[in-house]
Formats: structure tokens, sequence, C-alpha cells
């Protein structure tokens, strides 16, 4: 049995934040959409629990937590990643924390990005704001990235984009994986 090692990132105030939420459907997505005889080993990590190592990795300290998190990344077959949206753009926590992320460490990576916010003017910041950050640190990006807002998580049109975007996440990464 093949084993895809995903890491799963989310920026939401709370470990039962919506991002963490959209987060969980966006995994069993993926876990529904891989060939069979592929199993997955998820590492979910909420970066409101990194807060402080965040802010310690600024000042010179790199704290083990955080830099066993870079490790993990840069070992991830794929990554998922969610943020809230504020003020038409990415949480500050979520900028900050792929501001240190080096761009080597998730080259060529499949990467599914996702967002929630509060009204859906927000859904293009996915595309201005999510995107071009991801290709400067050279993730090999989803087509179909996935915004909710309150109330629409699991309306029949977001769980259409929830497994389209699963699909392209498990197409991309079945490919890396060595075939039998």
């Amino acid at each position: 049995m093949t084993t895809l090692n995903i890491v799963v990132v989310t920026a939401g105030a709370a470990r039962h934040s919506a991002s963490a939420l959209l987060a969980e459907k966006l995994q069993q997505s993926v876990k529904d959409a891989l060939p069979a005889g592929t199993s997955i080993k998820y590492s979910t990590h909420h970066l409101g629990q990194y807060t402080h190592d965040i802010a310690d990795y600024l000042e010179g300290d790199a704290p083990g937590t955080l830099v066993a998190l870079f490790e993990q990344l840069r070992a991830a077959d794929a990554i998922i990643t969610v943020t809230p949206i504020f003020k038409a753009s990415y949480s500050g926590l979520f900028k900050l924390f792929w501001d240190l992320v080096e761009p080597d460490d998730i080259r060529g990576k499949p990467l599914l990005m996702a967002a929630t916010g509060g009204s859906h003017r927000h859904m293009l910041a996915l595309d201005y704001a999510l995107r071009p950050l991801f290709s400067y640190l050279g993730a090999d990006t989803c087509a179909t990235g996935v915004y909710t807002t309150p109330g629409t998580l699991d309306e029949a049109r977001t769980l259409d984009r929830i497994r389209r975007a699963a699909g392209e996440l498990a197409q991309k990464s079945a490919r890396a994986l060595p075939h039998s």
C-alpha cells in the first residue's frame, strides 16, 4: 500500500474555526479522490498554536515545534492550506508563517489553497493574494481554489468545488507517488 504524506496548515483563530472545518472537508475529499490502495497520513497544524513560536523565530530563536513543522513541509507529498480572509486578503498570521518558509521547502509540491470569509466579495483573494504567494514559493498549486462563507460550507455548489479541488490535488499527488 502506498502512503501519501499531506501536511495541512490552517490559519483560523481557533481549532474549530471555519478554516479548520473547511480543511477537514478538503482532507476527506482528497481521501475519497485517491486511487484504491493509497492511504494518507495527515499532519494538521493550526497556526494559532504557533503564534509565540513564530514571534520567537522572528527574533532569531528557532523553536523546535516550528522547525519540525518546516521539516514536515519539506517532506510532504502535498499541502492543503486554508486562511480566513480579513480586509480583502489572507490573515497576518498566515502571511507571516509563509514568509518564514523558504521557497525550496515547497518548490514543486502540489498545493491546494482555500479560504473562508464573511462574504463572497472577497472570493477573488484566492487569485490576487494567495496564488501569487504560492507561485513565488514555487508550489504546484491546483487550478481550483475553494472559498466559503458562513452557511455555504455544506451547499451543493461548495461541495462540488471542494470535490473538484480535492480531485486535482489527488491527481497531482498520485503522479508523484512511486508506481509498483
